[in-house]
């Protein structure tokens, strides 16, 4: 590594990228063998914008994800008072 540092790690895009890829990595690992459930106060139409920090990794997380999954939508006041 030039520069004598570890610049990369304390990079915030670096952060966001490598939480991305554990978490590709972890969808990856599980898709088609194991279930997963996975719990958001975002409706799944937001979960794009919120994952397009890299667009490539949104894409394949919310394939994997979405199109195989059972989605349940809970409606009504939140029990949070």
């Amino acid at each position: 590594m030039c520069g004598g540092g570890n610049a990369a790690y304390s990079d915030p895009r670096f952060d966001i990228l490598s939480k991305h890829l554990e978490y590709i990595l972890l969808i990856e690992d599980r898709h088609g063998r194991k279930s997963t459930i996975i719990a958001s106060q975002l409706p799944v139409g937001s979960w794009y914008e919120v994952l397009a920090k890299n667009a490539t990794i949104a894409d394949a997380i919310l394939d994997r994800m979405v199109k195989t999954s059972y989605h349940f939508e809970l409606k009504g006041n939140s029990l949070r008072k």
